[in-house]
């Protein structure tokens, strides 16, 4: 079974069906998962962590230097 996930590509064998509900341990013994590994990205530049709060003095001018570079 192939399915497009959260936009990403998800490739699942059904290995047993299941009858009737059962748990998340007891269910993930009946697939197997074939899909292609997550490629993140890194994107240049500096990256804000969230829930850190706002930019210290120092970080808000180096960002600020980063997007004179880029426009330039």
């Amino acid at each position: 079974m192939e399915a497009l996930i959260a936009d990403r590509e998800r490739v699942i064998e059904v290995v047993r069906p299941i009858e009737s509900r059962v748990g998340a341990p007891a269910a993930a013994t009946c697939y197997v998962d074939h899909s292609p590994p997550v490629v993140t990205e890194a994107e240049p530049g500096m990256k804000r962590i969230r829930g850190e709060g706002r930019p210290g003095k120092r970080l808000r001018r180096e960002l600020e230097r980063l997007r004179r570079g880029s426009d330039a």
